[in-house]
């Protein structure tokens, strides 16, 4: 029985959780079927990937790298790769997270510094080397790729009205323009964080350094295949 459910889609390829530790990556194809009474779009799965060891809790395409015309946000006019632009993120009851390529059934990478379930994790709106998670010791974590690429930059576990023992945070999300971050737990109470501009504003090198380190993790996960 699937625990959770959910999809994403990233051009002609939609990755949804339809199980409990298994990613499905489907390719959508346009049904020519001449009997048909009409074109439709039809999913074929491409891979069934063991993801976690755990239930998944969220999944997610880097939501700048990822969009449909591969391009920077409004400051950034230079073209993504078709490499980069492949890039999501997957959390899990397992304590970890899980940085993914669509092309490739392993991780490009395991980030394993939590001590309880994951809940939740989300990119930036608006820095693509950038995302957060929510974990059950009531903890957010913020990583940035580029200034580290193994361990988060910025742990927090003390909030207003909030015990550190209270338990776990549950879900969190960016606001458009990546300057707030809204945190929920669960007793139903949520705060709202105002970001330093490290965690929005990024150079052109941020770009660079993040698709040479993700280029360089598939080079190695290529190598390994073979």
């Amino acid at each position: 029985m699937a625990i959770f459910t959910m999809s994403t889609f990233q051009g002609n390829h939609l990755t949804q959780l339809v199980d409990t530790y298994v990613l499905y990556t489907l390719s959508l194809k346009k049904n020519e079927n001449r009997h048909a009474r009409s074109k439709s779009e039809v999913a074929q799965v491409r891979a069934e990937i063991r993801g976690h060891q755990a239930p998944i809790t969220n999944i997610q395409y880097n939501p700048i790298f990822g969009n449909p015309l591969r391009k920077r946000n409004k400051e950034h006019s230079k073209m993504t790769s078709i490499e980069t632009g492949d890039v999501f993120l997957t959390s899990s009851y397992d304590w970890s997270l899980k940085l993914w390529h669509a092309k490739y059934n392993e991780p490009l990478a395991v980030f394993r510094k939590h001590d309880d379930y994951i809940y939740d994790c989300q990119w930036s709106t608006r820095h693509p080397c950038v995302f957060a998670c929510v974990d059950g010791t009531g903890q957010l974590s913020i990583y940035h790729l580029v200034t580290n690429f193994e361990d988060p930059m910025l742990t927090l576990k003390s909030f207003p009205n909030r015990s550190e023992k209270a338990g776990p945070l549950t879900r969190l999300k960016w606001s458009n323009d990546g300057q707030q971050l809204l945190v929920g737990d669960n007793f139903g109470q949520f705060w709202m964080f105002q970001c330093h501009q490290s965690l929005y504003q990024c150079e052109d090198e941020d770009f660079d350094v993040f698709e040479w380190i993700i280029q360089k993790r598939i080079k190695f996960q290529t190598q390994r295949a073979t």
